[in-house]
């Protein structure tokens, strides 16, 4: 992504994963572990100004179903 402060992980079963830089450089990439079992799973990007960016949600099942 883009240059950002923070990327969080968010999944439909209110499990939760945030990356944050702590010394004051930005961040553009990041890396989580999918579950099946998350139903989906979702980035919430956050800039240097506190802006936020939201992605679609990824299914878990359709996510899954391609690896088969």
């Amino acid at each position: 992504c883009s240059d950002v402060k923070s990327i969080r992980f968010n999944t439909g079963v209110r499990k939760a994963q945030n990356i944050a830089s702590r010394d004051g450089t930005s961040l553009n990439t990041a890396e989580f572990e999918v579950k099946p079992e998350y139903g989906y799973v979702r980035l919430t990007l956050t800039d240097e100004n506190g802006k936020h960016a939201y992605t679609n949600a990824y299914f878990t099942d359709e996510l899954f179903a391609e690896e088969q």
